[in-house]
Formats: C-alpha cells, sequence, structure tokens
C-alpha cells in the first residue's frame, strides 16, 4: 500500500510536522502551495477571514493521490476553521477509494 503524506504550511510548523511523519513512515510527501500571498500581518487577517468564510483558492501540488492508497493530510487550523488550501485540495480531489 503506497502511502503520501500531503500539507500545507504556512509558517513552516506543519512542514515540519509532515516531514518527520513521512520520514518514520518511509513515505513521500506533497506540498499543497497557495498561489495567494499570506505573508505579513494583514494578509494573516485577511487569511482568517477566508477560513472562517470557508472561501478556496488557487492551489498547486506537486504530486497525483491517483497513485496513493493511503493518504496523511496535515493542516494549520485558522479561526477554528482549516485553511483555504487544503479545503480546495479536499475539493478538488476524489478520496472515494482512500484511506
Amino acid at each position: 500500500m503506497e502511502t503520501l503524506v500531503v500539507y500545507y504550511s504556512r509558517t513552516g510548523n506543519t512542514q515540519f510536522v509532515a516531514e518527520k511523519i513521512a520520514e518514520n513512515l518511509g513515505v513521500e510527501t506533497c506540498e499543497v502551495m497557495d498561489k495567494k500571498n499570506r505573508k505579513g500581518k494583514l494578509n494573516f487577517l485577511k487569511s482568517g477571514y477566508e477560513s472562517i468564510r470557508e472561501k478556496l483558492t488557487e492551489i498547486e501540488v506537486n504530486k497525483k493521490i491517483d497513485d496513493y492508497d493511503f493518504v496523511i493530510i496535515g493542516s494549520p487550523v485558522w479561526a477554528g476553521k482549516i485553511p483555504p488550501a487544503i479545503r480546495t485540495f479536499l475539493l478538488k480531489n476524489d478520496f472515494a477509494t482512500k484511506k
């Protein structure tokens, strides 16, 4: 069974944890990259607002999940919700046959 650790990280904290999980399991990682600028205080506040409103965003990923049976997803929590990049990733991919 092929396993993939997918993550989105604005500050690097989630990336660190995702890479440690992948390293311990001996599997690959896939970063979900948000094409929107999320750096700085004003963008931090806007990002929290977009999370609360459950907005979507443009993303870029470096792997397709079709080749994997088991997908682990790592994400920060913004204002009690998942960030727009992970929400978009979840909606764009079919997890019906995934664990």
